[in-house]
C-alpha cells in the first residue's frame, strides 16, 4: 500500500521526542516478522509454505535444545525427550530420532544407553520379537553442534502446555518476541556527489526496502552496535568508502571489504567515550527508545554511569526532556529510567566531530593525515588538484560562512589530546 510522500522533519518537530515519521509503504506485521525475526531459517520456510508438519518439526528442533538447556539431561536424552513431550504435545507425535541428533550409526534392537533414541514416536515404541523398534545412540559432537547452533536463538519457551490447536499462536508469538524492536541500517544510494557516502542509522521496527539495506550484527554486545553505528558514520571511514565505490550503489559486497574497526578496539575507556557519545546521536525519539531500553540492559555499572552523565549533559545544554512516554510506547521491565536525549543540531555538531576525530586517531591518523582526508587543500595549497568531501564544503560555507566540520573536527582533536583521550 503506497501512502503520500512523508515531508522532512522540520527542526522543531526534530525536538519533540513523540514525532514519528509515516512510512511510505505499508507492510503486514507479520511479513515483517518472517524477514527479521531470529529463528532458524527452515522454521521460517515452513512458515510462510504455511506446512504444518514442518512447522511441528522446525518448533520441537528449537525448543528442545533450550529445554536441554535449562532443564539439563543427566538422566539421558531419551528421558529429557519423554519429559519435554509431556509439556510440549504437539511434538509427542514425532520420534526423537528426528532431531537428526544421531547421524550415521547403525539401528540398535534395543536401547545400550539413557541417551539412545527411538525412531517412533513415543507411544508406538514396541518391545515385540518380530517388530521391535529401532533405537539409535547420539553422535555427541551432533548433539553439541546442535546445542550450539541452537543457542544463538534467544527466546523463552513458552509457559504452558503447548498441543497442536495452539501452534499458530505459539509461531505468532515466537515470530513476535524473536524480531528485533529496532534495526540498523544503511542508505544504498552512495555517490561521491552526496555530502556522506556512508550513512547508517537505527530504525525503528518497520519495513524497509531494497534501497536501506540492513545489518545484523552476531556475538557482540548491543553497545558494540553503537560502536560500530559511529565508526561507519565516522568521516574516516565515509573517506575511505569514497575511494572503495565505483558507481552509486553500496551493496553488501562492498560494505563487506571495507575496514571497519573489530570490537577488540575497544577497551572499556574506548568503549565508554563512543558509547556515550553515540548515543546522544541515535536516541532522540521515543520510536527508538527500546534500543536505549537494550544497551542500558546491556551495560554494567560504569557504563551506565557514562550514559547517564551524557544524558545530565545533554539536560544541562538542551533543558532536556521528562519521562513521558506516548501511549503506543510500552516500557519494559528492565527500562532505562532515562528519557530520549534533546536534539540540539549545535550540540550534535561537536559531538559528531569528537567522535571523527576519536576514530581518526583509532585508524592511526596523525594530525596532518586528518587534514587531508577533510580537505587536501588545506595541506598542499589551494592549487592541489584533488578533493575529498567538496560538496559537504561547498554546503557549509554557504549555510554557515566557513566549512564548519573542518574547523569542528580539528579542534576536537586538539581538545581530545589535550584531555588525554588518545593516551
Amino acid at each position: 500500500m503506497l501512502s503520500e510522500l512523508p515531508p522532512r522533519l522540520s527542526e522543531q518537530q526534530k525536538q519533540d521526542p513523540k514525532a514519528t515519521v509515516l512510512p511510505r509503504y505499508w507492510v503486514e506485521p507479520r511479513d515483517v516478522y518472517l524477514r527479521c525475526a531470529a529463528i532458524p531459517d527452515g522454521l521460517r520456510k515452513a512458515i510462510r509454505a504455511g506446512d504444518f508438519e514442518l512447522i511441528r518439526l522446525g518448533l520441537a528442533h528449537l525448543f528442545f535444545a533450550q529445554w536441554l538447556v535449562t532443564s539439563g539431561r543427566g538422566s539421558g536424552l531419551y528421558r529429557s525427550w519423554c519429559e519435554f513431550v509431556e509439556r510440549f504435545g504437539f511434538a509427542r507425535a514425532l520420534a526423537p530420532s528426528q532431531m537428526g541428533l544421531c547421524g550415521n550409526n547403525p539401528p540398535l534392537l534395543r536401547p545400550e544407553s539413557p541417551d539412545d533414541l527411538p525412531a517412533e514416536a513415543i507411544d508406538k515404541v514396541s518391545t515385540g520379537s518380530r517388530d521391535a523398534t529401532a533405537w539409535y545412540s547420539p553422535d555427541p559432537q551432533l548433539v553439541d553442534s546442535y546445542l550450539k547452533a541452537m543457542a544463538i536463538y534467544k527466546f523463552n519457551l513458552p509457559a504452558g502446555p503447548v498441543e497442536n490447536d495452539s501452534i499458530s499462536a505459539v509461531v505468532d508469538q515466537l515470530l513476535q518476541k524473536t524480531t528485533p524492536d529496532w534495526f540498523l541500517g544503511f542508505r544504498e544510494i552512495g555517490n561521491n556527489n552526496l555530502e556522506r557516502t556512508a550513512t547508517f542509522s537505527l530504525l525503528p521496527r518497520a519495513a524497509v526496502g531494497h534501497k536501506i539495506p540492513l545489518t545484523f550484527l552476531t556475538n557482540c554486545s548491543v553497545a558494540a552496535h553503537l560502536g560500530f553505528l559511529a565508526n561507519v558514520d565516522s568521516i574516516i571511514f565515509d573517506y575511505v568508502t569514497r575511494q572503495k565505490l565505483g558507481g552509486v550503489s553500496l551493496s553488501y559486497f562492498i560494505l563487506k571489504q571495507l575496514p571497519v574497526l573489530p570490537p577488540s578496539v575497544y577497551g572499556r575507556e574506548q568503549l565508554a567515550f563512543v558509547v556515550a557519545r553515540a548515543i546522544e546521536l541515535a536516541c532522540t525519539a521515543w520510536d527508538i527508545q527500546p534500543f536505549l531500553d537494550d544497551v542500558w540492559r546491556d551495560s554494567d555499572a560504569d557504563l551506565r554511569a557514562a550514559i547517564e552523565r551524557q544524558w545530565c549533559e545533554n539536560r544541562e545544554a538542551t533543558g532536556g526532556h521528562a519521562y513521558d512516554p506516548p501511549e503506543w510506547y510500552t516500557p519494559p521491565e528492565e527500562r532505562c529510567p532515562l528519557p530520549p536525549f534533546k536534539w540540539n543540531d549545535d550540540r550534535r555538531a561537536r559531538l559528531r566531530a569528537e567522535l571523527d576525530a576519536y576514530y581518526a586517531k583509532l585508524y592511526g591518523l596523525d594530525e596532518r593525515d586528518l587534514r587531508y582526508v577533510l580537505d587536501p587543500a588545506d595541506v598542499y595549497g589551494p592549487d592541489f588538484p584533488g578533493e575529498t568531501f567538496r560538496v559537504l564544503k561547498e554546503k557549509e560555507i554557504a549555510r554557515y560562512g566557513e566549512f564548519r566540520t573542518r574547523r569542528l573536527v580539528l579542534e576536537g582533536w586538539e581538545r581530545l589530546h589535550a584531555q588525554g583521550a588518545f593516551v
